[in-house]
């Protein structure tokens, strides 16, 4: 990315740091997304067993 970067006339330092900040949000909101998909799973089971 940062040769595309370059190629582009683009600041690669800038591009760096961006993909940092998305990686890091996508990792940080790794955690919600399994803990919203499993809420989704337990109603499941509860309206299953009735």
């Amino acid at each position: 990315m940062i040769l595309v970067a370059l190629a582009l006339d683009h600041n690669p330092e800038i591009v760096t740091i961006a993909h940092s900040v998305r990686l890091m949000a996508l990792n940080l909101s790794l955690p919600l997304w399994i803990f919203y998909s499993n809420i989704g799973k337990r109603e499941q089971l509860v309206l299953n067993f009735k």
